[in-house]
């Protein structure tokens, strides 16, 4: 196995919205795409009006290409 990920239905006020709250692999190259189709045909399925990911800026080149756009990265910060 190169990749995993796992999704959750957020039901907004509006609308409902996939969310895809772990995301992570190697080899990315070899899955990235059929990954994203299956992210997207699961939204669609579920009615989703939306689809969020948060996801390191290494994504940004790839998500690119298939119409995502940034609108926010999520940081952390460790307490020691």
């Amino acid at each position: 196995m190169f990749g995993v990920f796992v999704t959750r239905i957020m039901i907004l006020p509006n609308y409902k919205q996939c969310e895809v709250i772990l995301l992570k692999g190697e080899k990315r190259e070899l899955w990235q795409d059929e990954a994203a189709d299956t992210i997207e045909d699961f939204a669609r399925s579920e009615d989703c009006k939306m689809i969020a990911v948060h996801a390191r800026p290494g994504w940004k080149k790839f998500l690119g290409t298939k119409e995502w756009q940034v609108k926010r990265y999520l940081y952390t910060k460790e307490l020691t």
